[in-house]
């Protein structure tokens, strides 16, 4: 059921969700409360919490981030993963083994990678592989599209030593881990 064919609420939600001080009833409103669920449900899943529904959605997902996978999901996992940007934005990551975090486009290093690289990003193979793939490869030439532009090769000395430096710092036994600020 789409937004436009749905009834009116016969409640004035901003008054009802005021506080009481304000002349509201002082209730929580219930599509905040409902985000704020969903988004501990992604903390708990980014960050591999030892709980059995963990476990088996990073089975499914092969270990790989869900956002490069098209498998079918619940539709509570659909409007999980609707939050999954929003969440990302929020909580930077720290690689550890580098498999929850996407290489290009989430907040695991100083700058989004995909704006910090903006020559060299468009020549990638896999624009949603993982950080532990990336840093995987024996030759980080096999990452991109090859030849690449004068100023995507400038980029690729910098994209290089960043792949060294974290590639040296990482732990592959551990998990990453998701902070909020």
């Amino acid at each position: 059921m789409d937004n436009s064919s749905r009834p009116k609420s016969l409640a004035a939600w901003d008054l009802v969700c005021g506080p009481k001080s304000k002349g509201g009833l002082g209730i929580t409103n219930p599509s905040v409360q409902n985000e704020a669920l969903l988004l501990k449900f992604l903390h708990k899943f980014f960050n591999k919490e030892n709980i059995p529904w963990v476990h088996l959605l990073w089975r499914n997902y092969n270990n790989s981030t869900p956002q490069a996978t098209n498998i079918q999901s619940s539709f509570w996992w659909k409007d999980i993963m609707k939050l999954c940007s929003k969440c990302k934005r929020i909580a930077p990551c720290s690689i550890v083994a580098g498999d929850t975090a996407l290489f290009w486009s989430d907040n695991w290093s100083t700058d989004l990678l995909m704006t910090k690289f903006p020559r060299l990003h468009p020549f990638a193979i896999d624009k949603l592989a993982s950080v532990k793939n990336i840093l995987d490869l024996d030759d980080p030439n096999d990452a991109f599209h090859l030849p690449l532009s004068t100023q995507a090769f400038e980029e690729f000395h910098e994209f290089n030593h960043l792949v060294n430096q974290t590639r040296s710092a990482r732990n592959v036994d551990d998990n990453d881990l998701w902070s909020y600020s």
